[in-house]
């Protein structure tokens, strides 16, 4: 695949933090990476509370929090998933969430 490393690094270095910030204490966060035929597809899975399918088609969002009680955390910004859309976007790909049974996926779909 083709893509500015730097972008790469910060797109798959954003979605790891929320995994980790998010994940069930004690357990694993995984990456993985895939070729396709059309797309090169990397994704981050991790185990923790299940996101209510409402929330999902705003996670891009600039500012938007699916969890309101971390909306003063000095941790986060609410901009992390948004700058990772802008950068699939900048790179002609794709993201996709999938979130059940307390488990989240994250896909980051970059073309070939």
């Amino acid at each position: 695949m083709h893509a500015d490393a730097a972008l790469f690094r910060r797109a798959v270095n954003n979605l790891v933090a929320n995994a980790v910030r998010h994940a069930v204490k004690g357990s694993t966060v995984r990456l993985t990476a895939r070729q396709e035929q059309e797309v090169v597809e990397v994704s981050v899975v991790n185990e923790g509370v299940t996101i209510d399918p409402a929330h999902i088609p705003r996670l891009f969002d600039r500012f938007y929090r699916a969890d309101k009680s971390r909306s003063d955390s000095s941790s986060a910004t609410g901009l992390g998933l948004s700058i990772v859309q802008s950068i699939m976007q900048l790179h002609d790909g794709r993201t996709e969430v999938d979130s059940a049974a307390g488990v989240t996926t994250f896909r980051l779909q970059f073309p070939r």
